[in-house]
């Protein structure tokens, strides 16, 4: 059945968004080289407005208008898993999370995107918010040790967070220890992932490991 004969007052998009839709039933994986800024808009609002459920929504952009993310108000429709792959910058972020609703998701993935240290502060208020979310992956973001300093942040603040990868990115031994102490204490975070930074950290890992056995750290360098 045509998943749109259940949707009210609501325009007609491409066949491109349409297809994209009733292809792939309660998981929604949508990409720039599918979709155009406009069409995204467009399959927000009516998101938004119909009864699907969605079990997990994946979004990988080449490009993107950061005023794009202004029309993500169905946040609190997806069940599991949410996941941006590409160039969201600050400002999009901000446009993002900013004024949801509540969510219930519980798995938040943010990937080769433009976060930085203000981008980093609005999603710890967000998490702050939204306490269901449980793992969290901001890999591949050429964060640094400035960034890592609100990484800390949310993880001494952020009771929710059991599972976070942070691999690939640019933190020195200096930033690594940082992320390592703020763990120190933690009894919610279970696994990290710190693998291939900008500096070898396998002996400041393995110490860590000893002496904190309750957490599971996964580290690889690109030696390994």
């Amino acid at each position: 059945m045509d998943k749109f004969e259940n949707l009210e007052n609501t325009e007609p998009i491409s066949i491109q968004a349409k297809t994209a839709i009733n292809n792939l039933q309660n998981s929604f994986f949508l990409s720039a080289n599918l979709l155009t800024n406009e069409e995204v808009i467009k399959l927000s609002e009516i998101l938004k407005k119909s009864v699907i459920e969605i079990e997990a929504f994946e979004i990988t952009f080449n490009s993107c208008d950061q005023d794009c993310f202004k029309a993500f108000n169905f946040l609190d429709k997806i069940n599991k898993t949410f996941i941006i792959n590409g160039p969201i910058d600050n400002n999009g972020i901000k446009n993002l999370f900013t004024n949801q609703a509540k969510v219930k998701f519980r798995e938040l993935t943010l990937t080769k995107t433009k976060i930085s240290f203000d981008g980093l502060n609005v999603l710890q208020l967000f998490l702050l918010s939204n306490g269901c979310i449980t793992a969290l992956d901001i890999s591949e973001n050429g964060l640094n040790d400035v960034d890592g300093d609100m990484i800390v942040n949310i993880l001494k603040a952020t009771s929710s967070l059991t599972e976070i990868w942070l691999k690939r990115n640019k933190f020195s031994k200096i930033g690594v220890v940082k992320i390592l102490d703020a763990l120190k204490g933690q009894i919610c975070i279970e696994y990290i992932d710190l693998s291939f930074q900008s500096e070898d950290c396998t002996d400041l890992i393995e110490r860590y490991r000893q002496e904190n056995d309750m957490i599971n750290i996964d580290y690889f360098n690109e030696t390994d």
